[in-house]
């Protein structure tokens, strides 16, 4: 199994789960290469097989909810300014369970527009209170111009670091990577090394995350700096 895609599994930090399901396998090769080749039909068709409610509630995700917020997270990213995946998204509502549709809540709190916040108000109708709370929360989240991504605060968990490569899957953007590389300059020694030990495992695999490092040595300091010319001498 490649470093990708245990970074897309969260495996990076803990111990191998239970297999994912089958009905996902052949999409996440594409996850990890989104931002080289992107591909709307397919990514749709990933959202439809990710939220069926058999797949939610697979054993896999169960030991290991992280990687469905993961994936959350990237739906959203990649949703930006695409309404036509967010209309997508939207009409998975009625063909998941609860537990689905918290994880849409995540989705559409990245790429939700004025038309998902429309159709909140339906959504409202006769779901459980915590539900309904998190639909409230949604709609004051998208009645900010600015939908949020996971390089907007520093990385402070295995997870955080996760979901900024899942920002650089999804855009090939530097801006998840550079909390990576802060999270080397920070005094949490755990974290520094995890960060240090993707960053490098991450950078043999994507030439675009290596060139984009070393346009950035300039601007690093410290830890991440030497740890930058380290891995970019070789």
């Amino acid at each position: 199994m490649s470093i990708a895609l245990l970074c897309f599994l969260g495996l990076m930090h803990q111990a191998p789960p239970p297999a994912p399901p089958e009905s996902l396998r052949e999409y996440m090769g594409m996850v990890m290469t989104y931002y080289q080749k992107p591909d709307a039909a397919k990514l749709k068709a990933f959202a439809v097989a990710f939220f069926k409610p058999e797949t939610v509630s697979h054993p896999f995700f169960a030991a290991k909810p992280d990687v469905q917020q993961n994936v959350a997270v990237f739906f959203g990213i990649v949703g930006q300014g695409a309404p036509e995946l967010v209309r997508h998204y939207e009409a998975l509502w009625d063909q998941t369970s609860d537990p689905g549709r918290r994880l849409l809540i995540t989705v559409l709190r990245g790429c939700g527009d004025e038309k998902t916040l429309a159709a909140l108000a339906n959504w409202q109708q006769g779901v459980s209170p915590i539900l309904a709370k998190e639909l409230e929360q949604l709609a004051v989240s998208l009645k900010s111009e600015k939908r949020p991504r996971p390089s907007d605060q520093p990385a402070r968990t295995p997870q955080d670091l996760d979901q900024c490569w899942m920002q650089f899957f999804a855009t090939g953007q530097f801006e998840g990577p550079a909390r990576v590389l802060d999270a080397i300059d920070g005094d949490n020694l755990v974290m520094s090394e995890t960060a240090k030990w993707s960053f490098k495992s991450l950078c043999t695999q994507h030439p675009q995350l290596a060139k984009l490092a070393k346009d950035a040595l300039g601007k690093r300091q410290g830890a991440s700096k030497q740890f930058l010319e380290e891995i970019l001498s070789k």
